[in-house]
């Protein structure tokens, strides 16, 4: 059970960094593609820093715990799905230069 709760509290730190990188460097950059999209990505980050804000407060033995994880992966799976089906093929048409948005990802990542 140990080695759960630490996996868990480790996933939640990787989807924060995650989710700073997009909102630092992807959305910014590709706003144009799809404003309106892009602020329904930015909601579904604040819904998902909300359930991590929540977790990260919340025991390890409450017995909430899991529920929100299954609502947190749930929200993550749909946010996934939103960006690989409608913005990453707008943002594909628009010709923007993906390897200099990647490259600002990295580099922000990597600090």
């Amino acid at each position: 059970m140990r080695i759960k709760k630490a996996l868990g509290r480790h996933v939640l730190l990787l989807l924060e960094m995650h989710s700073s990188v997009e909102e630092q460097v992807f959305y910014p950059c590709v706003r144009i593609a799809d404003p309106s999209l892009i602020d329904r990505c930015e909601q579904g980050h604040d819904h998902a820093t909300r359930l991590i804000e929540t977790l990260r407060l919340m025991d390890d033995d409450d017995p909430l715990a899991p529920q929100l994880f299954r609502q947190l992966a749930g929200a993550v799976i749909v946010h996934i799905e939103s960006e690989e089906q409608e913005l990453f093929p707008k943002v594909e048409q628009a010709n923007m230069d993906l390897t200099a948005i990647g490259n600002e990802m990295q580099t922000l990542e990597s600090r």
